[in-house]
């Protein structure tokens, strides 16, 4: 069922988000909490657990994820909104309309969405440079989480460490920020720079990403990787991420060198 959604027909991706209007309601909206940070670790922990070992309930959830990556690069869906709650409106919607069972005249939301999704399909078509969403995927990663060295200071970040790495990434924010800069070392000041940063941006606010990554210090290469990747993310602006690919592939020896070159050639440069 959860084609990539750049390729599906027209009629392909109608009845794809005509689907998700029948499926599991409560599923999505866990999905939407999930992502947003705002289940409670035994909620977190179990939806885990049902992703990990159940086939069906995975591929609900990568083909959720596609779905909400496209409607935001369509400009349908908004970072923070739910695309639980887009689908549920327009099929309340759908229901109190009797004058026509036409997706596209009665749609609402959804045949507003429908439409923009397929003029990204038509960009993406027609465009011969590639897409920036599919460039960020194929590119973003997460770094690990350092190990603890025991003190107390580090028993904070420690902390805000796991709760990164358990994908709660609001609540991640509020404990690096309570961790006190002049406490830290060079290192761990740019450790705190880096993973309040990556939390920004999985939470859809790259502007606040890219501030954290310019306090990076010692970890200066990641921190230039990472702000040039926020610019593929939405809102795109491909002309800054050129130019931030373009100052990694001129420095001699930077780590990420070869792989912004790649991306330049994919971008169109």
């Amino acid at each position: 069922m959860y084609e990539t959604l750049e390729r599906l027909t027209v009629r392909e991706t109608q009845n794809y988000l005509t689907q998700m209007e029948t499926h599991d309601h409560e599923l999505y909206a866990r999905f939407d909490r999930y992502l947003a940070g705002k289940l409670a670790e035994a909620e977190l922990l179990q939806l885990e657990s049902e992703i990990e070992e159940n086939a069906a309930i995975k591929a609900e959830f990568e083909g959720f994820l596609k779905t909400k990556h496209l409607a935001i690069q369509a400009g349908t869906l908004h970072e923070k909104e739910s695309l639980h709650e887009i689908s549920t409106k327009a099929h309340q919607q759908r229901q109190r309309s009797t004058r026509t069972r036409n997706l596209w005249m009665g749609g609402g939301l959804l045949a507003a969405a429908i439409a923009l999704l397929i003029a990204v399909v038509m960009l993406v078509d027609f465009d011969g440079s590639a897409d920036p969403a599919q460039l960020f995927a194929e590119n973003f990663s997460l770094p690990d989480t350092p190990a603890p060295l025991g003190t107390v200071t580090d028993s904070l970040m420690a902390a805000a460490h796991k709760t990164f790495e358990r994908q709660a990434y609001e609540a991640a924010i509020a404990l690096y920020e309570q961790v006190p800069a002049d406490s830290l070392s060079a290192l761990q000041q740019s450790e705190k720079a880096l993973f309040t940063g990556l939390s920004y941006l999985k939470l859809g606010n790259p502007g606040q990403a890219r501030d954290h990554f310019q306090e990076m210090g010692q970890l200066t290469e990641q921190g230039d990787w990472y702000t040039a990747l926020s610019w593929l993310t939405v809102p795109v602006d491909r002309e800054k991420a050129q130019k931030a690919f373009q100052r990694i592939a001129d420095r001699e020896g930077h780590h990420y060198q070869e792989k912004a070159k790649e991306i330049l050639e994919e971008l169109g440069e």
